[in-house]
């Protein structure tokens, strides 16, 4: 087989080989050739990928009180007043 591109997983930042080694080929549709191999992911791999996430969503710059405005939920000083005169 000739040599083909690897493509480890992405998590925490970071490019990681799989923790079992193992990797799934990725076939050519036109003529069955392996082009490239990916990472395939265990238990290990996944829990990994969840603790990376879910620390970038609590403590990340894009967490919960990223998206909160400094008065988050209160409603507007004034209305404006639309009735006439």
């Amino acid at each position: 087989m000739p040599e083909v591109t690897r493509f480890p997983y992405f998590a925490d930042n970071q490019w990681h080989q799989p923790a079992g080694g193992q990797w799934i080929d990725s076939e050519n549709p036109a003529d069955g050739a392996v082009w490239a191999q990916v990472a395939d992911c265990g238990e290990a791999d996944v829990d990994r990928a969840v603790r990376a996430a879910k620390a970038a969503f609590y403590h990340g710059p894009w967490g919960p009180d990223a998206a909160r405005p400094a008065r988050a939920g209160a409603a507007p000083d004034r209305r404006p007043d639309f009735r006439e005169g």
